[in-house]
């Protein structure tokens, strides 16, 4: 879940065989989108798999009716986790104030919703130009005791650890927080370096 242009639909494409509709515009996700994501992508167990589901962007003064994100919320009450993407390219939003809008939109629909395990995740890496804007996003995290998950569907950094420390944490574990980030079972590459390369 994020703000439109969060680059949602580019991780469901990344991480799973789905193609979602991807585009520089708001809202060019109309209805969920679902993909099955296989850690054999990444070098893993091809029996190790599980289902994303890519939303309609949120935005603010959803949970009154504003976009269209909202009213497919009900479609995601039984996932396990939440993965809370923050466009760290966006020049106007600062991180804290993007998270704190789409939570507060997400806890006004459903505080069942709300209180389900809810990871962030930083987006399109490839075009950060402020370096504030990490440093602002890392301490978000380390005041929820979560280490920083950094991804780039351009250049592929990120999705493999993303992947596993979602698999991880699906089988039980603590996921994204700080003392799990040497437990999520990430296989080390093989001699020639294939077992990290998205294929």
């Amino acid at each position: 879940m994020g703000f439109p242009n969060a680059g949602k639909s580019t991780l469901v494409s990344c991480l799973s065989a789905a193609r979602p509709k991807i585009a520089d515009y708001p809202f060019t996700t109309l209805e969920p989108q679902l993909g099955v994501v296989s850690l054999d992508r990444f070098g893993g167990d091809m029996l190790d798999s599980w289902v994303i589901a890519d939303i309609p962007g949120l935005i603010e003064g959803a949970a009154g009716g504003a976009g269209l994100g909202i009213q497919f919320l009900r479609h995601v009450e039984r996932t396990r986790v939440l993965l809370h993407l923050v466009d760290l390219s966006d020049p106007i939003t600062e991180p804290a104030e993007a998270v704190r809008i789409i939570e507060g939109e997400v806890m006004a629909f459903s505080p069942v919703l709300a209180a389900k395990p809810r990871w962030l995740v930083a987006t399109k890496l490839d075009a950060l130009q402020d370096e504030d804007r990490r440093a602002a996003f890392e301490a978000l995290c380390a005041d929820r005791g979560q280490k920083p998950v950094f991804i780039s569907g351009v250049t592929g950094e990120g999705l493999r650890d993303l992947a596993f420390a979602v698999n991880a944490m699906l089988k039980g574990g603590p996921g994204f927080a700080i003392e799990a980030s040497e437990d999520w079972d990430t296989p080390r590459p093989d001699r020639d370096g294939t077992a990290g390369e998205i294929r």
